[in-house]
């Protein structure tokens, strides 16, 4: 038959609005996560813990959600403080959803979580075991970029996020509203990875980090000579060059420009390089294996030899076996001075004034690092305890592949939003960038937000319900206030009106009806005459298979279907059905074996359950109670059933 879809405008939706709350990176950097919450759903973008923080004190603030509320977990990438507190949040609280991050991410983030328990802070609490990050492996699902999901009613895709390798932005929508999750983005291609991507949609809301403020990034190719320049200038005058690193994701980079620029310069050749990560290199298998997903120049050069495959880089798995006799470069972790190889080096070599420590990232507030670039102090306090001068050279040059102002505004302004809410920055970055877009956007009137951490943001939304109008109910398009009846069929925010005769063909739901029987026993002398001629004042006929039953004619036609009964080999026929309408019958039972074989034993009143049907099946039953109404002091005893077809 003819059927199409007709899209119907109802009355508008003014309940509440999208509410953001960050339970970690709310004006601060580190421990991102962030919960979003509209139309009863909830969706946890990252789950990490803090760098300059220890045990329970580095984790978000679960305890201002209900975790069992929150309907999935979103991770972007690997880095600690985007994924650390994954397994405790997954094992340790009552959350039961699913976990969503792409291949690579997925792999690495194992082996980050792995060297994160072992290497750990002595006397520190420890957040979760072995088994507990066995079983949340388990419970991760992968997505490409791009592949659209559904869980529970929120819609979700991802796409590349620049960064690092498989990290990802994530845009979830929820009853129409889109909003948009950034984790650490870079618009920028680098040297093996390329630039975030745009999404193919605009969000209603936009969550975006902040790390920078309105600060630029120099120029890729000045900030390399700017860094080459220092290396060369330390090791030349005898000094080692300290570099420290997150194992992973910068430290690639680096990596290729150092090797690059060695076997360029023979003269350099002399002074090793190390990199002091058996991490990094347990995973560079990994980024062997999704070469795909890095940039064009990389994809070549694998064509004809690994790019991962280093010259003049060698692996140092460990201090003790580390010849440190003259100049040299090693690039270790963690990249914030925090307890590990790059913090027992600093201390080691931060007393020669010919050495030299650049940092290549970011540093978070309340690390060494921090303290170091920021106050430049004359001496420094070494995990023993004991106070040492400070005399190596120490310089920051930014290879963070984070989202510099820039970036950030012409992103801004590619995807169309209007509601923007930062965080991943500091109280003062994140003040400066709200002005910065409110100034340039000033003519959308933007709306941006800087929420501290558990605060809530709630973005107001006036969002049209749109029904879709299908099968025979759309046969014809519908006039100005005509009423259109069908059945309703709402599933994750889609609304459906069709005829009942349609569900089969336009849903996947299955038909039923309810069945009900009331049995009335007869303990007086009634015979069938009496109850169907007492219930012909009430019908002004009925039927009885097929013969129509007056009052001239009960007795033959009760006869007739006990002869017919016994021709069919059935017996004797115990039980008369009545037809009071299509969806109502009545079962009058007369004992098999009676005293008096004229009286009924029982009447049962079965009927589909239905606007009309319950109106016959109540009118029947007072009916025959009507049977008693002379005698009150037998009133029979009414036993009700209930079945489902």
């Amino acid at each position: 038959f003819r059927s199409f879809n007709m899209p119907i405008q109802v009355v508008g939706d003014h309940e509440g609005g999208v509410e953001i709350i960050p339970l970690g990176s709310g004006q601060e950097v580190g421990r991102s996560c962030v919960v979003v919450k509209y139309k009863g759903k909830a969706v946890m973008f990252d789950c990490g813990v803090h760098p300059a923080h220890n045990g329970f004190d580095s984790l978000p603030y679960f305890d201002e959600v209900d975790p069992e509320s929150i309907d999935l977990l979103l991770i972007t990438h690997f880095h600690l403080d985007h994924c650390g507190a994954t397994p405790y949040f997954v094992q340790h609280t009552k959350f039961k959803g699913p976990v969503y991050m792409t291949h690579p991410t997925k792999a690495l983030f194992k082996m980050v979580m792995n060297d994160f328990m072992r290497v750990g802070v002595a006397g520190t609490t420890v957040l979760f075991t072995e088994n507990d990050l066995g079983m949340t492996m388990d419970k991760i699902e992968t997505i490409d970029y791009h592949q659209e999901l559904t869980h529970n009613g929120i819609k979700f895709k991802c796409y590349n996020a620049g960064h690092v390798l498989g990290a990802a932005m994530f845009m979830a929508e929820i009853a129409g509203i889109k909003v948009l999750y950034t984790g650490d983005y870079s618009r920028y291609p680098d040297r093996h990875l390329m630039g975030a991507e745009t999404p193919d949609v605009s969000p209603d809301v936009l969550i975006v980090e902040s790390t920078y403020g309105i600060a630029e990034h120099e120029k890729r190719e000045d900030r390399e000579q700017r860094f080459l320049g220092w290396v060369d200038k330390i090791v030349k005058r005898g000094g080692r060059c300290l570099i420290p690193v997150f194992a992973l994701g910068r430290a690639q980079e680096l990596l290729l420009i150092l090797d690059e620029h060695w076997e360029k310069h023979p003269e350099l050749q002399q002074f090793p390089v190390y990199y002091a990560s058996s991490l990094a290199k347990r995973c560079m298998t990994i980024f062997q294996t999704y070469i795909n997903m890095m940039n064009d120049r990389i994809r070549r050069q694998h064509a004809y030899e690994n790019p991962f495959h280093f010259k003049w880089i060698r692996s140092l798995d460990n201090l003790e076996h580390f010849e440190d006799a003259g100049p040299s470069v090693v690039l270790a972790s963690p990249g914030m001075l925090q307890p590990g190889t790059s913090r027992d080096l600093f201390e080691r070599w931060c007393t020669d004034q010919r050495s030299g420590c650049i940092f290549a990232g970011y540093s978070v507030e309340g690390t060494l690092a921090k303290q170091v670039c920021v106050q430049r102090p004359n001496e420094i306090t070494r995990q023993d305890g004991k106070s040492v001068p400070l005399a190596m050279t120490i310089e920051e040059i930014s290879f963070s592949a984070h989202s510099d102002y820039a970036q950030t505004r012409e992103f801004v302004d590619s995807i169309e939003v209007s509601d923007v809410v930062l965080v991943h920055g500091d109280p003062n970055n994140m003040r400066k960038l709200k002005d910065r877009l409110q100034e340039d956007f000033k003519h959308k009137s933007m709306r941006v937000y800087t929420p501290k951490n558990t605060d809530s943001v709630k973005v107001k939304f006036v969002h049209e319900n749109i029904v879709k109008v299908v099968g025979s109910v759309a046969a014809q398009y519908p006039k100005p206030n005509e009423v259109l009846k069908g059945i309703l069929v709402s599933k994750d925010f889609q609304h459906t009106i069709i005829a009942p005769k349609d569900i089969a063909d336009y849903t996947n739901l299955q038909l039923g009806a309810v069945r009900n029987t009331i049995v009335i026993p007869f303990r007086q002398e009634y015979t069938l005459k009496t109850i169907l001629l007492h219930l012909h004042k009430y019908f002004l006929s009925f039927s009885s298979t097929d013969i129509i039953i007056n009052d001239d004619s009960v007795d033959l036609i009760a006869k007739e279907m006990e002869q017919d009964s016994a021709e069919k080999g059935q017996g004797e026929q115990h039980f008369i059905v009545v037809s009071l309408s299509k969806d109502v019958q009545l079962s009058i039972e007369r004992p098999e074996n009676p005293i008096n074989p004229k009286f009924v034993g029982e009447v049962s009143i079965t009927w589909t359950t239905s606007k009309y049907g319950d109106i016959i099946a109540d009118a029947t039953i007072v009916a025959l109670l009507h049977l008693y109404a002379d005698r009150p002091d037998h009133r029979p005893k009414v036993a009700a059933e209930m079945e489902d077809d």
